[in-house]
């Protein structure tokens, strides 16, 4: 089976979900991508560097973890960014799409200094990571209310450290195109990613649910990799999720669309600060009311991606109820598909058989005691939970094997936080 998806609409979903964590960021990652492209258009780039500058400008800032890190990366005189660029550099490069742009957000921080920052560690450091980086520290200096009235103290500012922090070349084209009033005006426009769509036509691509699940798995270690408490999770969803799809007899398609909604069930939580996924203690009323939010941020980021409607309705409902006390939307058993419903129990599952931050993994007979009630109050779908209740064995070795994998995949990326 094959979908049409928009690799673009999908790459700015989760751009602006990492900057929702927190007003200061203000679409920082797509704001930077607008001055990196209208600088490549003034250079004269090739479409296919247009293409990759558009990716890791994107997502430049993948690779920062916590809320703090991403507004420390907020001040002009980073002390050590590289840290995170190397660890997203890790990340987009297990995927097939955009493994490209993993040596460019790798070094998206490096300094020019008089042209030495050709080299990096013996490496050569990509043209566009000194675009990026411009047009980066530009951004941060655009900050606030009517940047045009700024406009003369940013140019002057970057203008001093050509050379020395940044190329030459892409200082003198930046002071170029914002010597004219409509780059500093289409800073502050809100409709970004229309902008963006007018300057790099969209990538709209038809793929296999075989290629877009190595996507979705791809977006899932971008989840996971967020937290220790929450690594993992999403590979376990999609694995017993498929698990139960299969004992419950459903398509070949059904199976992999559910699959692939696993994977994806949690990108809500990018726009949560990780300091909240990781506290031990209660929450408190707004601290849970944000963190119930994850998933109408799911339901949103999904929903905008054309070709990805069936899987969008999967992934955002996990959190749904059979009596229609669950959220975001409040369905009940009799609007719920079969999908629907197997994605709940199989995050219900995983999540018990998992180590948090306020408790430790339940055993076989606490999680098919916790299966069991849910059931019985109707929370849960009866006949789902008992496929979990007769497979248990099988179903918690497939999951833990999966998770192991997960774990394995991203090691890689932890190796840049010790």
């Amino acid at each position: 089976m094959m979908k049409l998806i928009s690799l673009t609409e999908l790459l700015m979903a989760i751009s602006r979900a990492l900057d929702a964590m927190h007003p200061a960021l203000h679409a920082h990652q797509a704001r930077t991508c607008l001055i990196a492209c209208r600088l490549g258009l003034k250079l004269g780039l090739p479409a296919q560097e247009l293409r990759q500058l558009f990716c890791a400008a994107l997502l430049h800032d993948i690779g920062a973890i916590g809320l703090k890190t991403r507004l420390d990366l907020l001040e002009f005189e980073e002390v050590d960014a590289y840290q995170h660029a190397f660890m997203g550099a890790a990340l987009v490069e297990k995927s097939e799409f955009l493994k490209d742009t993993a040596p460019i957000i790798a070094y998206h921080h490096i300094v020019w200094d008089d042209g030495a920052g050709k080299m990096y560690q013996g490496q050569a450091v990509p043209e566009l990571s000194h675009l990026i980086h411009l047009s980066d520290r530009i951004e941060v200096h655009c900050h606030g209310d009517n940047v045009l009235a700024r406009a003369q103290t940013i140019r002057q500012t970057i203008a001093s450290e050509s050379g020395r922090t940044f190329k030459p070349e892409y200082v003198q084209a930046f002071l170029a195109l914002s010597s004219h009033d409509i780059f500093w005006f289409e800073l502050a426009e809100n409709n970004l990613d229309a902008l963006l769509v007018d300057l790099i036509p969209d990538v709209q691509m038809s793929v296999s649910l075989d290629a877009l699940e190595g996507f979705a798995e791809f977006l899932s270690l971008v989840v996971d990799s967020r937290s220790r408490f929450t690594a993992r999770h999403s590979s376990g969803v999609a694995c017993a999720a498929k698990f139960l799809a299969e004992k419950m007899k459903l398509s070949v398609d059904e199976i992999q669309e559910i699959e692939i909604a696993g994977f994806l069930h949690d990108i809500g939580k990018l726009a949560i600060p990780v300091e909240l996924l990781e506290k031990a203690a209660p929450l408190t009323p707004d601290e849970r009311a944000l963190m119930k939010s994850h998933v109408y941020k799911t339901y949103q980021i999904l929903s905008k991606v054309h070709g990805l409607a069936s899987i969008t309705q999967i992934a955002a409902m996990h959190h749904e109820r059979g009596l229609g006390d669950g959220y975001p939307f409040g369905m009940d058993a009799h609007t719920l598909s079969l999908s629907q419903k197997i994605m709940a129990v199989a995050d219900v599952f995983t999540a018990l058989a998992e180590d948090r931050p306020y408790r430790a993994q339940m055993v076989k007979a606490q999680v098919l005691n916790v299966i069991e009630q849910e059931a019985q109050s109707q929370a849960l779908d009866p006949a789902v939970c008992a496929c979990v209740a007769q497979h248990h064995d099988e179903l918690r070795a497939a999951v833990v094997q999966a998770q192991q994998r997960s774990e394995a995949q991203l090691d890689a990326f932890w190796a840049y936080s010790r």
